[in-house]
């Protein structure tokens, strides 16, 4: 499989719902399976095999090495990377949806399933938002202020996933400056004035998920592509 261009991000969607994926999971090594036991349930067990079974049958792809030979580091965080290698990736599922971004420069990807039930908004906007965004919601629907939150949540999640620090990263101290339609530059309070990451809104599948990609390249080339158990990431 060709690497992506320079600009280019590579994303895969995958949903791991499909019980044919469980054949990617052997790849899985020790400390992966070992993690795998230490959820819950059965099924959020299947869903981190699966998920990482995909990964490393994808990135296998793009190396030119056996799934089970793909190797990974990780940052201060967490955040993994390929040891050696150059090429970036960032992996995200909620629920069944999975999405995975490739690319040459740093990446984040985020996709939130919305729950079931009501959510109490409040608590989680005074412990997310910024006080702009606060202010904002406060003149929106019920329905809207759900439908914002959500938008808001995954690209600040995107955006620290391709920082690599995670919620270490006080939310309250991000937000977001439109430049284009679904394109939003990041402030991010308190920072020395670097390159700009942006944030890009992604369609996903039906109106009860959202979904957002972050990197330093703003026109960045969006592929998307699909993986099944039915077909090879190859082509």
């Amino acid at each position: 499989m060709q690497i992506p261009e320079a600009q280019e991000i590579a994303l895969w969607q995958v949903d791991l719902d499909d019980s044919r994926l469980d054949a990617f999971a052997a790849s899985l090594n020790r400390l992966e399976n070992d993690k795998a036991d230490r959820f819950r349930s059965l099924a959020l067990q299947t869903r981190y095999r699966r998920s990482q079974g995909v990964l490393r049958q994808i990135l296998s792809d793009y190396l030119e090495v056996p799934p089970a030979a793909v190797a990974f580091r990780h940052g201060a965080f967490g955040k993994p990377s390929l040891a050696g290698h150059a090429l970036h990736f960032n992996l995200s599922h909620s629920g069944d949806a999975m999405l995975l971004a490739v690319a040459r420069h740093a990446v984040g990807v985020d996709v939130e399933q919305c729950a079931e039930t009501p959510l109490d908004l409040d608590p989680l906007l005074d412990l997310l938002c910024h006080a702009d965004e606060r202010a904002a919601m406060a003149a929106l629907a019920p329905d809207q202020r759900r439908q914002r939150f959500y938008q808001l949540w995954t690209r600040k999640e995107a955006y620290l996933k391709a920082l690599g620090t995670g919620l270490s990263v006080d939310c309250r101290l991000l937000s977001f400056a439109p430049v284009d339609t679904g394109l939003w530059r990041v402030r991010h309070e308190g920072t020395p004035a670097t390159i700009p990451y942006y944030c890009r809104d992604l369609p996903h599948g039906d109106a009860a998920s959202y979904a957002a990609v972050c990197s330093q390249q703003p026109a960045a080339p969006l592929s998307l592509r699909c993986l099944s158990a039915a077909d090879s990431p190859r082509g």
